[in-house]
């Protein structure tokens, strides 16, 4: 039973990890989203798709490993 709750705390504890590194890369990309909307270089803004899908891409991701962590 306490390897149990050893094994189950790791993993809550590998997921908060993993939590905390797509907030940063969520911020991150919000960051050049909030750069590229400013810029007036057309090849810089043309990333504006990319940088978006990956935004979505990582919120999503978060969203799951969220609802996951609730469950368990």
């Amino acid at each position: 039973m306490a390897q149990a709750q050893k094994i189950c705390n790791s993993d809550l504890n590998h997921i908060s990890e993993q939590e905390d590194s797509i907030r940063n890369e969520i911020h991150y990309y919000s960051c050049c989203l909030d750069e590229i909307r400013n810029s007036h270089d057309p090849e810089y803004r043309a990333l504006f798709p990319i940088y978006e899908s990956l935004l979505a891409h990582r919120q999503r991701q978060l969203e799951k490993l969220t609802s996951f962590r609730k469950v368990a």
